[in-house]
């Protein structure tokens, strides 16, 4: 074969793959167009709900009385959006976040199941008045409040109120790109009490095992567009163990590894402790084994913890929290348990677009 005809096969071959990245990049493109606008037509449906609500509200605050009834569903759902849109701070990123819990008169449905849409709009306006005293109390320090779940009380158990769940935390100082997993060389973490590297190469504020596996699971809040409003809907909290401790922590849900011999104990970090123990180190192969397991139990789409038990929402975001499970039996021959909870938030989310161009 001449030089020539080298050329031209070459040349051909590079326009050939040119031509095929050029299609493969258009049809990603296309994807995500399509991808977009699915999220926002679901977007748009939950907005129109949201906006008939709050105009329903207004009509309410201006002395107009109804006798509609909506399903308990529909009230749940109505008050979900509503609050999220309306009180969630859930376009900032926030840290160092714990859950807390107000609570507002529960109202209750009729023998058809069915309750008045004024009693809804009554609990919607008290937690509004809530929030603003709630917010007075902590001006300056783990103020930003989001992603409120909304829990009907247990009628069976003699519960009154609605009881309105959030995060609340203060404002982060980094960003959510930096994370990627899995864990370094240099990733030896003790696994609490910011305690930092377990070879003491740690400088400023310490951090530790649990805040570190945090890090990697954290939600990415960023627009996809300048403009776009992130919508939550059916939001649910689960703390999840792998320890199975049956004392006073009813908010607790054991679950137990199918494959334990996958990690060195529990598919979460568990450790029992003596007396002056010093704080367990978690190394960097046991911090990645932890990893996967909470990829595959509750990121990933097919695992048994990705979706919420009650409402049937997504994995949207896990943090991992230090505990100390106190006290234990003192004839097993050890003290305590160290160990890791899993607080799992749940809900759907769709990017809305308050300005398209057609």
């Amino acid at each position: 074969m001449t030089r020539t005809i080298k050329t031209f096969f070459a040349a051909t071959i590079v326009v050939a793959a040119t031509a095929v990245i050029l299609i493969g990049c258009k049809k990603n493109k296309l994807d995500n167009a399509i991808a977009e606008q699915r999220n926002d037509k679901e977007a748009i449906a939950l907005i129109e709900k949201i906006n008939k609500f709050l105009m329903q509200n207004e009509e309410y605050k201006a002395g107009r009385k109804s006798d509609e009834r909506i399903s308990m569903d529909e009230a749940r759902l109505s008050l979900d959006l509503a609050i999220n849109y309306e009180y969630s701070q859930h376009n900032v990123m926030s840290e160092n976040n714990m859950l807390d819990t107000l609570s507002v008169t529960a109202f209750h449905p009729d023998q058809n199941g069915n309750v008045l849409l004024d009693n809804v709009l009554a609990a919607y306006n008290e937690f509004g008045e809530k929030i603003s005293e709630y917010r007075d109390k902590f001006p300056n320090d783990n103020n930003i409040l989001s992603y409120f779940m909304i829990k009907f009380p247990d009628e069976s158990k003699g519960g009154n109120d609605i009881e309105i769940i959030f995060d609340r935390g203060v404002l982060a100082s980094d960003s959510v790109d930096v994370y990627p997993g899995p864990f370094g060389d240099n990733d030896d973490w003790y696994c609490g009490d910011h305690r930092g590297r377990c070879n003491g190469d740690s400088t400023g504020r310490l951090s530790d095992a649990a805040e570190q596996l945090s890090l990697k699971f954290r939600f990415d809040n960023t627009p996809p567009h300048v403009g776009y409003i992130l919508v939550l809907c059916n939001v649910e909290y689960v703390e999840y163990i792998a320890y199975p401790v049956h004392y006073g922590t009813p908010c607790y849900v054991y679950y137990e590894d199918p494959e334990p011999q996958s990690c060195p104990n529990y598919w979460l970090f568990a450790q029992e402790i003596n007396v002056g123990d010093p704080m367990p180190c978690i190394d960097h192969e046991e911090m990645n084994c932890h990893w996967r397991k909470i990829n595959k139990f509750i990121c990933n789409p097919t695992g048994e913890l990705h979706f919420s038990p009650i409402y049937h929402s997504p994995y949207n975001q896990c943090t991992i929290h230090f505990t100390d499970f106190y006290p234990k039996n003192l004839e097993k021959g050890y003290s305590t348990v160290y160990g890791h909870v899993a607080r799992v938030r749940y809900c759907s989310t769709q990017w809305h677009n308050p300005n398209p161009i057609y």
